[in-house]
């Protein structure tokens, strides 16, 4: 947005992008510029983008200057804008938490340079807006006075920014397709010199009911508070010991001033937003900065921690504890000293610098969330933002407003045959738009409402082909869609999941049969345009006229609401789809016949990152015979598996996908050591006169369980509910008032029931008041059946991988630093995330208990690894992980070493080294310093290990010759290093790099080398490398291998 300072040549826009993960792939592009920017970076890593000093906006007007951000794995971005004084930091949003609804804060101050400011940005969807004012503004040369609205139609990646010398706070905003809306002010005078502030805001989906506001590390002047409410809404607060209160009408903001000794603590009857104005501070001329203040409720329990460079960076940390003895930002443990109350509540709070880097925070042991708020400032700028939360949840619902499927081919053709969406609501007057290529369909439900709409039989697919046939299913607030292709004989149903939970790569599942004569099916559904798609195939498809067999790998291109459909008559389950943008998949089986007559069946897949790890697979009451698990690994995986009181075990290839019978009224558990998918197919039954015939169905990872749900009895089936809960808790679960019959699940601490589910038009609610638990209905007809997840009508309860949520556990688990903490805890009935058997704490993971680190003396150390536990190395240390704690036993330097530091590792080093330098054309000096001149021109060995002795290191050094235009002469071209599986290479071919693994490096880690860029014809690369007493040192002109007293007669 725009700064007051008018310095354009100065003008500095950037972004800093921090990775999480490495070997991050990272495209940074604005679409309607030729402006585009690809790199790679490492976890840990940040790194900084330079945009042009032309993308910033002025005045009140429509841009096209967007800076799109793309990444394959999780980053942390802030956009910075510099000018001379003045400057503004602010976190940039992911796209999906995006939404529609904003409300506008901007800053007021009595400056008459500096204007308020807002702007609205649409993403790949263009979208309209309409924008309720709450001060006047002029665009286009017409005027908007406060009060009225202004709509308009914004294109694909286009921003509007509009500014007022009034205060716009309170202006609402409310989009088609979600937007990114930044707030703030072009340059506020408050207590010192103008700057500009401005921060993304939240959409009002994400805001909530309590905050903690803490002291920033260096506010010696009053704030401002400004608290704003969608609705009715009564507000108290207090701050320090004053405890007061106040109601806010719907669109009302209110001020509330801070001062800077007491942290202020706010709670709300009604979802609000708060933003937290600081004025600076005397101390080294701190700018002013607005921040979001997220509510407890956004709390997580581990944190990557980005800071922004050129600025001081804080860390200040609120958690509802009052011991911080198991939170740790890397190796460093808080006091209980350092910690401070929040006033009348459980919460406290502590600041920490980042010293200019980044850093982890982890709530080892304690499993209570943790609030971050990363704070940066200097001289001319100021910023302040959340940590990025790397704690794992589940992020499958079947909740959202946007849904996009499509209906696979149902064998059966009778005059009767529907395809239908039931569409469930969840607030009151919810519209509803389905859009097809025959038109669209509107609809308004209420809370608790089950509305069918049903839909052209044109839309069904038929044959294997690219069809325009895809269904959207779009609502103004929150709603659940299940779609049906049935027929009297042959019902296929699935739950569809939200957009915004679509991915990029599926596995299929197609149930197989004992006749071949249907057809094994699946579908691809784009959603946006220029979406390639790979398909590599398990079983034999014609597509376009062109056979491809198992094996071969097909590739399209898609249009937005296109969808491939690939028909066979073999099995395809394995077949892996990859695709450049998410689609949706659907999996399943024209008409499939395993125990009774033949059936359609469908499912919508889940993509490999929402996968899990630990399941259960109910049993069905009626069943005589047996059902199937199909379970799919996407990398090696560990499978362990019970039933009954038969526990197995097997390892899994990637892509591989195993069926596993379930037998009649008996419940699988299923672990693994990876993430899967498990898909239940039940595979018919007879009951009484009729049949429950064949259908598909999800099964959801128990992480993914919650605590409330609604459920429907489908008209023209016998409908039936089945629930699994921890054995504990499962007296607890109410459904209508009715008492339940429990049976446990041998093997584990759940046990599972089945009831009747009454067909009626409204919803019927199942629900424990904090414990999650497993839901699925199912229904069978004369010769019908299907099968689904139920509608999870509040957010899951997340745990980590290989763990599981206890609603009375032990509050102190055991972790890899105090394996005996549960047997001293007072705490013996708390709400936790417990490791599964064999996993302990570790941080925010669980973790193999023979994995674990060790911490001795403050400092973290990996399982096997091996260190001096005192300055005199007299004290030699191993950390057991099965022990959870460092060996140490007594030792001493040997041979010809010393107890030293040498690059930051203390150890025993050599005393003295012997030198081999290769010079200029080139000439030799060896390790006994003798002289040669070789003018060979091919790859000589410089430096090697031929000792057997184990206590060595194994190494090569190389060089590789070149002549110079007479065979007489050569100067190196190469010299590589070998050591430790790794090859390290500097040429003439990149002058200034280091190829280390066929990747180019400009610099290396610090505790592997130093690099200095220098210039001349021969290598401009000086490498200072450290390893067991070798050291290489390739320069501009010479190059020289370097041993330790130990190699000498070891190295030749």
């Amino acid at each position: 947005m725009q700064d007051y300072q008018k310095y354009p040549s100065d003008t500095k826009y950037h972004l800093q992008i921090t990775g999480h993960h490495p070997s991050t792939v990272i495209k940074v592009s604005v679409s309607k510029y030729k402006f585009w920017k690809t790199l790679v970076i490492s976890k840990g890593i940040t790194t900084t983008v330079k945009l042009p000093s032309t993308f910033g906006m002025s005045g009140s007007h429509y841009f096209d200057m967007t800076v799109f951000i793309e990444a394959n794995k999780d980053i942390s971005v802030f956009a910075q804008g510099h000018r001379r004084s003045s400057a503004g930091t602010t976190l940039v949003l992911p796209v999906h938490q995006l939404d529609r609804v904003y409300h506008v804060v901007t800053p007021n101050d009595s400056n008459t340079d500096g204007v308020k400011e807002f702007a609205i940005v649409a993403q790949e969807a263009a979208t309209r807006v309409d924008v309720s004012l709450k001060g006047d503004v002029l665009l286009n040369g017409q005027a908007y006075p406060a009060g009225s609205k202004l709509s308009v139609n914004l294109e694909a990646f286009q921003a509007l920014q509009l500014q007022s010398s009034d205060d716009l706070s309170g202006t609402r905003i409310e989009s088609k397709e979600p937007v990114a809306v930044f707030s703030g002010h072009s340059c506020i005078m408050k207590d010192n010199a103008c700057n500009q502030v401005f921060e993304q805001l939240l959409p009002s989906s994400s805001w909530g009911t309590f905050f903690i506001v803490p002291l920033l590390p260096f506010q010696n002047r009053s704030g401002t508070l400004y608290i704003t409410a969608s609705q009715n809404t009564n507000v108290k607060y207090q701050h320090g010991d004053v405890l007061s209160s106040h109601t806010l009408e719907s669109g009302e903001v209110m001020q509330l001033s801070k001062y800077s000794s007491e942290p202020v603590s706010i709670s709300a009857s009604a979802r609000i937003q708060v933003l937290y104005f600081s004025t600076g501070g005397e101390s080294q001329d701190q700018r002013p900065l607005l921040l979001n203040i997220p509510a407890v409720t956004s709390f997580c329990r581990s944190y990557d921690l980005p800071y922004v460079k050129q600025l001081n960076n804080y860390a200040i940390i609120v958690a509802k504890t009052s011991d911080p003895s198991g939170i740790r930002i890397q190796r460093r443990t808080f006091a209980k000293s350092q910690w401070k109350s929040v006033p009348d509540t459980e919460y406290h709070w502590t600041e920490y610098s980042l010293a200019r880097r980044g850093g982890v925070l982890s709530s080892e042991g304690l499993l209570v969330p943790l609030g971050v708020f990363i704070i940066g400032f200097s001289q001319y700028d100021g910023f302040g933002s959340q940590g990025h939360c790397t704690s794992r949840t589940c992020n499958v619902s079947s909740r959202g407003k946007k849904f996009l499927t499509a209906f696979m081919y149902n064998y059966y053709h009778y005059q009767n045959k529907k395809l239908e969406l039931y569409v469930s609501g969840y607030h009151p007057a919810t519209n509803i738009t389905v859009s097809t290529n025959k038109g669209k369909i509107h609809r308004t439900i209420n809370e608790g409402e089950l509305a069918s709409i049903e839909l052209s039989l044109y839309l069904e697919m038929m044959g294997s082909d690219i069809f325009n046939k895809a269904v959207l299913i779009e609502a103004d607030k929150d709603i659940s869609v299940s779609s049906y292709s049935g027929v009297a004989v042959s019902v296929g149903g699935t739950l569809i999941y939200p957009i915004d939970q679509l991915g990029q790569l599926y596995y299929v599942v197609t149930p197989t049969e004992d006749s071949s004569l249907n057809l094994k099916e699946f579908a691809a559904v784009a959603h946006e345009d220029f979406t390639s798609v790979t398909i590599h195939l398990q079983g034999t498809v014609t597509f376009k006229n062109k056979v491809y067999h198992a094996g071969s790998i097909l590739m399209t291109d898609l249009k937005a609401f296109e969808a491939i459909q690939l028909q066979s008559t073999e099995d395809l389950s394995g077949t892996r789809i990859e695709s450049t943008k998410s689609v949706a998949v659907l999996s399943g089986h024209s008409c499939v016949t395993k125990f009774t007559f033949c059936d359609h069946v469908v499912e919508q897949l889940l993509p490999v990152q929402s996968w899990g790890t630990t399941f259960i697979v109910p049993p069905l009451s009626f069943q005589t015979k047996f059902d199937i698990a199909y379970i799919v690994s996407a990398e090696n995986t560990l499978l362990k598996y019970q039933s009954s009181s038969r526990k197995e075990s097997r390892t899994l290839v990637a892509g591989e996908v195993v069926q596993l019978e379930i037998p009649a009224s008996q419940p699988l558990f299923i672990s693994a050591d990876a993430r899967i998918q498990v898909v239940f197919f039940f595979t018919g039954a007879k009951r009484g006169d009729g049949y429950y015939e064949p259908f598909l169905m999800n099964i959801p990872a128990i992480t993914c369980y919650c605590n409330s749900y609604h459920i429907y009895g489908m008209k023209n089936f016998t409908n039936h509910a089945m629930i699994i809960a921890k054995s504990s808790e499962s007296g607890r679960i109410t459904m209508e008032g009715r008492t339940i019959r429990w049976t446990q699940i041998p093997g584990t601490k759940y046990s599972w029931a089945e009831e009747d589910v009454d067909i009626t038009d409204r919803a019927l609610s199942v629900e424990h008041e904090n414990s999650p638990f497993g839901l699925f209905v199912f229904g069978g007809g004369k010769a019908d059946g299907y099968g689904t997840a139920a509608l999870c009508s509040s957010v899951p309860i997340s745990c980590p991988e290989n763990s599981h949520h206890e609603a009375c556990g032990n509050g102190c688990p055991a972790t890899c630093s105090d394996r005996s903490a549960p047997s001293t805890c007072n705490n013996t009935c708390a709400q936790i995330c417990q490791c599964d058997e064999g996993f302990v704490r570790s941080g925010e993971k669980c973790v193999p208990v023979d994995t674990c680190n060790c911490i001795y003396q403050g400092v973290t150390y990996k399982a096997g690894e091996e260190f001096w536990g005192d300055e005199d190395c007299q004290s030699h240390c191993k950390c057991d992980a099965k022990l959870g704690k460092a060996v140490c036993r007594k030792s001493s330097c040997k041979g010809k070493r010393k107890c030293s530091v040498v690059n930051g590792v203390q150890g025993c080093h050599p005393v003295t080294y012997k030198t081999c330098i290769g010079t200029g054309d080139p000439h030799y000096t060896t390790f006994d310093g003798k002289k040669y001149d070789f003018m060979g021109t091919c790859i000589y060995q410089m430096a090697g290990l031929c000792s057997q002795d184990p206590s060595l290191t194994p190494f090569l050094v190389t060089v590789e010759n070149n002549h110079r235009g007479n065979k007489a002469v050569s100067f190196t071209k190469v010299v590589t290093l070998e050591i430790y599986n790794f090859t390290i290479s500097m040429s003439q071919e990149f002058p200034e790099k280091i190829q280390c693994l066929d990747i180019l490096c400009s610099n290396l880690p610090e505790h592997q080398g130093e690099v200095h860029s220098g210039c001349g014809d021969f290598l401009n690369v000086s490498l200072k490398c450290w390893a067991s007493g070798l050291h290489l040192f390739p320069q501009m002109l010479h190059y020289s291998s370097e041993t330790g007293a130990e190699y000498q007669a070891a190295t030749e």
